[in-house]
């Protein structure tokens, strides 16, 4: 049962409400490239506490390219959806 030990698990629930809190400022401002962001924080948080939950660590060579494509990706769904990135 050591993979179950509760490590980390504030750090999801800080990512989703980041990601509510982009949401409410994407929609007040009108910002389509934070809005399609703060729809990638979810999936974000549950693939790091489900890393967080095996016991293994947090580290920037595994997470750096899940963040940079929701980064392109929010772009350019932004782009296509909206025609503007801001």
């Amino acid at each position: 049962m050591k993979g179950y030990d509760k490590n980390g698990c504030l750090t999801p629930i800080i990512l989703l409400i980041i990601g509510i809190v982009c949401l409410i400022i994407g929609l007040e401002f009108d910002i389509p490239m934070i809005k399609c962001l703060s729809y990638m924080f979810p999936a974000y948080a549950g693939a790091m506490y489900t890393e967080l939950t095996k016991g293994e660590k947090w580290s920037w060579k595994r997470h750096a390219p899940y963040i940079l494509i929701a980064i392109i990706t929010s772009v350019v769904v932004s782009y296509i959806f909206y025609g503007r990135v801001w």
